[in-house]
Order: structure tokens, then sequence, then C-alpha cells
């Protein structure tokens, strides 16, 4: 929090309070809660069946619907990945936030309201971006979803006016932009941006390490983001394989129909001459049977 004092007050003076809000976000964690329980309805919605009328979900027996169930559900398993070692909680259910038999979340109350009264800074660091630094001279700056949590190693050479010349992040080369340290693309710390700042001793070289937690919220942004992301998401894929198949049924309709019009031709010029080959052997018959009657 910053303040900008302005003016002098020429009255009583100002007293300006601030407390943390824990029902706020206590709100909001039982608002993600309910938003993470209608995704699960939603998938078991989609992939279930009924036995008993004998009907299915759209997309039952589809083993990619399964996954992304699996992949959200991990998320509220397991330890958040990089959270710094002092923190109170590694987990949600160490908030009260426990997962079932059906996958949903429950909420002990009782629990979240203890954590938020007695941790309230921890709480909001296992569900937000927390990043940690060795050395002051190295700063996180930025990242996007790509970029991987966990500990990275940092080795950064800079001259003695305190730009940086060489960088490396867990051995690999970064690209020097500046100030800034870039990891390189391709990488599982694509995206992320290190700020460089001067220590002041006239040039040498700095190894230290960075911790990135992105939290319960980037955890499931990045999981998310894998399944709904136009250009690369599992969704996306999904639909272009559907209608690739749609369009080779398609084809193949076509194809078949093009030959049944044949064959059904084929059957029109075998039935018509039939009834003329029937024709004529008629009439030869009738002549006949008259022949036959005058003898």
């Amino acid at each position: 929090m910053t303040l900008r004092l302005k003016d002098v007050t020429a009255g009583t003076p100002v007293t300006l309070t601030v407390n943390e809000d824990a029902a706020a976000v206590k709100a909001k964690i039982e608002g993600f809660v309910n938003s993470y329980n209608a995704i699960q309805d939603s998938i078991t919605a989609l992939s279930s069946y009924n036995a008993a009328t004998e009907t299915r979900g759209l997309l039952f027996g589809d083993s990619s619907l399964q996954q992304m169930k699996r992949s959200l559900q991990a998320l509220t398993n397991r330890p958040v990945t990089g959270i710094p070692a002092d923190n109170a909680y590694t987990n949600l259910s160490q908030l009260g936030l426990t997962s079932g038999t059906s996958g949903k979340l429950t909420i002990d109350s009782e629990k979240l309201t203890t954590a938020l009264e007695s941790n309230f800074d921890d709480v909001g660091r296992l569900f937000s971006l927390t990043t940690t630094s060795t050395s002051g001279a190295l700063s996180f700056f930025s990242r996007n979803e790509r970029t991987a949590a966990g500990d990275i190693g940092i080795s950064v050479t800079y001259d003695a006016s305190g730009q940086p010349t060489a960088a490396s992040f867990n051995g690999t080369s970064a690209t020097i932009e500046g100030r800034f340290l870039v990891a390189a693309a391709g990488t599982d710390l694509e995206g992320l941006r290190v700020l460089f700042s001067d220590p002041g001793d006239g040039g040498g070289t700095i190894n230290s390490t960075m911790g990135i937690s992105l939290g319960v919220s980037g955890s499931f942004t990045g999981v998310l983001d894998s399944i709904t992301n136009e250009d690369y998401g599992n969704l996306q894929y999904q639909t272009d394989r559907l209608e690739t198949s749609i369009e080779r049924y398609a084809n193949s309709i076509e194809d078949q129909q093009r030959r049944l019009v044949q064959i059904r031709a084929k059957y029109e010029r075998q039935y018509l001459a039939m009834e003329e080959a029937i024709s004529r052997y008629q009439s030869q018959g009738n002549y006949l049977s008259s022949q036959l009657s005058s003898l």
C-alpha cells in the first residue's frame, strides 16, 4: 500500500485503519469451490450413462474428458509447487477444502475461518503467485501460462557499469534485453522475465535461486489454459479431431450415395429389360396359344 500525502489537515487528524477482510476472502474461496463443483457436475453429466433409461451423455466414453477431470482433481489433492517453505499451508485440505469420491470439493467452514483468522497472509500465498529470491539483485518481473513453477537456478555475469552480459536459467542460456533476463523459448521457463539491479560492486557474477509458486489460482489457470486455449488446448484438439471425423464420414456418405444412385440406375435398367422380355414372352405365348387352338 502506498499513501501520497497531499496536504496537512487544519482540524482533526485523519485516522486511516487498514484491516484484513477475512469474510470477503472466505466468500471468494467459497465462490471458487462452487465454480469448481459446477465444472465437475458438467463433466459428470456429459460422461454419464443411465442404465434405467438407457440414455448417455453427449461425451459418454470420451477418454479426453476423463483426463480433464483427473487433471483438475489432481490440483485439489497435491501440494502447491514452489510454495515458500515457511508458509503455514501447502495444500487445500489444510484449509478445510477436501475432495470426495465424486470429485467435488467440500468446505469445513470452521477450519477455513480459523486459518484466515490465524494465518491470513499464508492463505493468500497458497492461492496467489508468490516469488522468492536469494539475491537482492534479481527480482521476478513477469511470466506467462507456459512458465513452470518451482526453484530456478539463475546465474548472471555483469560488467563494471552494472549491465548484465551473460545469464542462464537452470543452466540454459537466457536472452538479455536491457536489464531484463528472458528465458529461452521452447523451455519449461518460457515467458519468464527477471529484472537485474546493479549491485554496485564493479562487476562480477551472481548465482542465485529464485522460487516461483503459482498458487492454487495460477495452477488452475495453467491447467484450464491447456484445456481451453484456442491454439493448443485439448478442447480445440478434440474439436478439430471430431470435425475431421465428421468431414470424413460426410465424404463417405456422399460416396455411398453416389454408389447407391448408380446401383439404382443399374437395377432400373435391368428391371426395364426384364419387363420388356416378359412382355415379348407373353406376346409369343399368346400367339402360340392361338395357333394351337386353331389346329
